[in-house]
């Protein structure tokens, strides 16, 4: 029975990284277990620059949010704007004490643009007020919000 539903599993996996990348040809990723710890941008655009359209840098980690009394994860997508503006296939407007949340993280916590959100790096705490909301695209979808670099 196994055998007979690796198709279908294929099937859903591949349709899964459809939905998620879009039009994205090549996804590098690393975690702990990597022996890599840096994608160059400039190294992949000198060697195989003639291959791609566009190369782009994103930072993405898990966090935990607060905002007014409800605590959650959410994922947090940053990059330089124009390189999301690409993903998102928009323009974006940022200031550098304000993020962008998905159209799924706001409806699923009630937040709305003027809120204030903070989350803790390495025992930092970040403030900061949701400037836009944006509809659920591709990387950018669930409970996702976006920072400039």
């Amino acid at each position: 029975m196994l055998f007979s539903m690796n198709a279908t599993f294929s099937r859903i996996y591949e349709l899964q990284a459809l939905n998620q990348y879009d039009e994205i040809d090549i996804v590098m990723t690393y975690d702990e277990y990597s022996s890599a710890r840096l994608i160059n941008k400039r190294t992949v655009n000198e060697d195989y620059g003639d291959y791609f359209t566009y190369v782009l840098s994103f930072f993405n980690i898990n966090v935990l949010v607060e905002s007014d009394e409800e605590v959650f994860y959410a994922q947090m997508i940053s990059s330089l704007p124009h390189e999301f503006e690409i993903v998102v296939d928009q323009d974006v407007l940022i200031t550098s004490n304000s993020i962008i949340i998905s159209e799924s993280l706001s409806s699923k916590y009630n937040l709305e643009i003027g809120d204030t959100v903070s989350f803790n790096i390495l025992d930092t705490v970040f403030s900061y007020s949701i400037g836009d909301v944006f509809p659920d695209t591709g990387i950018f979808t669930g409970s996702s919000f976006y920072i400039d670099k």
